[in-house]
């Protein structure tokens, strides 16, 4: 009976010390936290940051979206995308979430858009730079392309260099929620 008892002490013993082995709490310098913003925040931030030259209203339906960006739905999570209501501007806002892992080939896909955008399409003279300076920017699995900041009064020509500082205001916008990207 000893010999049991002992025996049945000794398994309590091994189970409990195996058990505080697997149970292992993590110190303060390995947790991390993983912010979770949302493509409607993000787009929120965007367009405050720009204001009155927001230019992009009109969204795009997904049918809509796959069809004109060449983007499937099987590669993203969600999507906003938007685009001016005059087609004499160019101004757009795309923000996808992509599906984990396919934030590189979302990306690829948005800068074929773009490829055929320049050599493809015809642009307003006044347009040419904007869409020249056009930013595709990715965040993890988070994809962007942007042509933004409308057309301010203090700009006599928006060339491609002036678009892309105009589009950094939506970088900053982004980056200030997600955090500064890998390079």
């Amino acid at each position: 009976m000893r010999k049991m008892i002992a025996t049945f002490c000794i398994a309590g013993m091994v189970l409990g010390c195996t058990s505080c082995g697997n149970t292992k709490q993590p110190d303060a310098t390995q947790q991390t936290t993983q912010v979770q913003v949302t493509l409607e925040e993000i787009h929120t931030a965007v367009k405050d940051a720009y204001g009155d030259n927001y230019l992009p209203q009109m969204a795009y339906e997904a049918e809509q979206f796959e069809t004109f960006f060449g983007i499937s739905s099987d590669l993203y999570e969600e999507f906003i995308a938007e685009s001016p209501m005059m087609s004499a501007h160019v101004d757009t806002f795309v923000a996808i979430k992509a599906k984990e892992g396919k934030g590189e080939e979302v990306e690829q896909l948005l800068q074929t858009y773009q490829d055929n955008l320049l050599n493809n399409s015809l642009q307003y003279p006044m347009n040419l730079g904007k869409v020249e300076g056009a930013t595709l920017y990715r965040n993890g699995d988070y994809v962007f392309y942007f042509i933004l900041g409308g057309y301010p009064d203090d700009v006599d020509e928006i060339d491609s260099q002036k678009a892309k500082e105009l589009n950094q205001t939506a970088v900053d916008a982004i980056e200030g929620l997600l955090g500064k990207a890998e390079s």
